[in-house]
């Protein structure tokens, strides 16, 4: 049943249905480049967001599949929008000196 969708009662559910890697990716880019920019740690930021750390490492290894509510906290952490980390509209932002995308550490 992987990818099947089902419809029970008002609800539409997918079954087995996997994140996709690609905008997990996306938003752990977009998250480092808006943290570098605004020139805050790791640390920092969790702190702003009141979470711990490993957390915001995680989401910007794209190794978190980050609900919505983790989404909007985090952005306003980074006083930004969510669909800011979400847009593909910063990708090629990434690699500029300001923020890059490789993993240089935590800051």
């Amino acid at each position: 049943m992987h990818g099947v969708a089902t419809l029970q009662g008002s609800w539409l559910l997918v079954a087995n249905r996997k994140p996709s890697q690609a905008i997990r990716d996306r938003i752990a880019g977009n998250l480092k480049w808006f943290r570098k920019i605004r020139g805050l740690t790791q640390e920092e930021l969790a702190n702003r967001c009141g979470m711990v750390k490993n957390y915001i490492s995680n989401v910007e290894q794209g190794n978190v599949n980050i609900c919505l509510a983790n989404l909007e906290t985090i952005a306003k952490g980074l006083d930004a929008e969510a669909w800011e980390l979400v847009t593909k509209e910063y990708e090629h932002l990434w690699d500029d000196e300001s923020g890059s995308h490789e993993d240089e550490g935590d800051k």
